[in-house]
């Protein structure tokens, strides 16, 4: 593609140049389905000629919105979000998140949003709720971006130094675990203008609001009194206007979301951890996850060993019988991702053990493991073993590295939690 052909082509476009929509058998499940469109869109991004060369032509480095990072890594962020782009300079990152990364989400809803509507056990509850999450996703993408922009940029663009003394002064002044404002801070006058994200952001946080209320009805509407209740609370955090109140609506999500049954095939996510952008800012985000048969002898197997494991390293029997308590609270499973936003812009997890609130995660929780992103990172994998290795070393064991047993390593990584949490 020459400069001029790009100058003439959005990316909206290219992105959808050549694309061939996937066909789904009339037995196909929901997660099937959903998997299946998942798969179609990242094939395709990976393999589009056009892609790859729009991310050619695109100016980069300071100035614009694309890292001078090679076509390779930005190909397999554009694909998977997994690609070693140059992230140092966190303004630059969060404009290309926006211009290439919001596109390539909107994308990927738009064929999931069609799979829906052609999987053979789809309930009409669930393809509602799935063009509501739909809507809620590009919400939550924009509140995602000007959050980062005026809390998590001016953080990260700090010099190791800077940073530590960012910890002394600004932390102190922001909730010690899981803060939901925003804030401007100088050295010179400290934090200052510190509000809720529903008075920084009123345009987004409304819009949001009143998608989760349609998403609360529904859910009434339908019977699912568990949904309609964590709805409610969602909405009622997001909205929050004031700064005392955050930890106890927020508190009340995570309490209402764990309430979720695992019969549950659709599971709503919103932000639940800090830690990955800020040191205790909580990442807005909402995922809809569904829920998959995959590995189920797996899991059982070995969520029983990890509590062998714990005896096997000499726990106390108050520990183990711990441990043993919050396995058995937590529902563990692998899910399609399907609608994703937020966070997930700048990162995708393998797995993910939620809430991290200790006292409610003592009273129950959730294991993710993401089926799509396990059989995209199973690659990755292989590549970085092989340049690490002699070829002789790569050709006896690089084949030993599966999705299988990626899966299996994510699952006991997760398990791994509740374990180390155990007071």
């Amino acid at each position: 593609m020459s400069s001029d052909m790009h100058k003439n082509t959005t990316w909206h476009e290219t992105l959808r140049a050549g694309f061939i929509e996937p066909t789904l058998a009339g037995t196909v499940r929901l997660d099937e389905g959903v998997l299946c469109a998942l798969s179609a869109v990242a094939r395709h991004v990976r393999t589009s000629e056009a892609v790859r060369a729009y991310l050619t032509a695109v100016p980069k480095g300071p100035g614009t919105s694309c890292p001078d990072s090679p076509i390779e890594e930005l190909a397999k962020y554009v694909e998977m979000q997994k690609g070693q782009i140059d992230k140092h300079d966190p303004y630059l990152t969060v404009a290309f998140l926006k211009e290439f990364i919001m596109p390539v989400f909107a994308f990927e809803r738009e064929v999931i949003l069609r799979a829906v509507e052609n999987c053979a056990d789809t309930r009409v509850f669930e393809r509602e709720l799935f063009a509501l999450c739909t809507k809620l996703g590009p919400y939550y993408d924009t509140l995602w971006v000007k959050w980062f922009s005026d809390v998590v940029a001016p953080y990260q663009a700090r010099t190791d130094d800077e940073q530590s003394h960012y910890h002394r002064t600004v932390l102190p002044q922001l909730a010690p675990q899981f803060d939901y404002t925003v804030f401007s801070y100088t050295d010179d006058t400290g934090v200052t203008d510190r509000q809720p994200l529903a008075t920084k952001y009123p345009q987004e946080i409304a819009a949001i609001g009143e998608l989760l209320a349609s998403a609360r009805e529904l859910s009434r509407q339908e019977s699912e009194p568990a949904l309609e209740t964590y709805f409610a609370a969602l909405r009622d955090a997001t909205q929050c206007p004031t700064i005392d109140r955050l930890e106890t609506c927020w508190e009340h999500v995570d309490r209402a979301w764990i309430r979720i049954p695992p019969t549950s095939r659709l599971i709503p996510v919103h932000g639940m951890e800090p830690g990955y952008e800020h040191p205790v800012c909580v990442s807005p985000e909402f995922r809809l996850e569904v829920r998959t048969t995959q590995a189920q002898e797996d899991i059982t197997a070995r969520r029983n060993g990890s509590i062998e494991y714990a005896r096997v390293l000499r726990l106390s029997p108050h520990l183990v019988d711990a441990a043993r308590n919050h396995l058995e609270q937590i529902d563990i499973a692998v899910f399609c991702s399907s609608i994703r936003s937020g966070i997930a812009l700048n990162m995708r997890f393998s797995g993910q053990a939620v809430p991290n609130r200790q006292e409610v995660l003592s009273e129950g929780g959730r294991i993710f493991m993401d089926a799509a992103n396990n059989e995209r990172i199973t690659g990755i994998y292989r590549e970085t073993f092989t340049e690490h290795v002699t070829q002789k070393t790569a050709r006896t064991f690089a084949h030993h590295i599966t999705p299988e047993i990626m899966q299996i390593h994510t699952i006991d990584h997760e398990l791994a939690h509740p374990i180390g949490r155990t007071p």
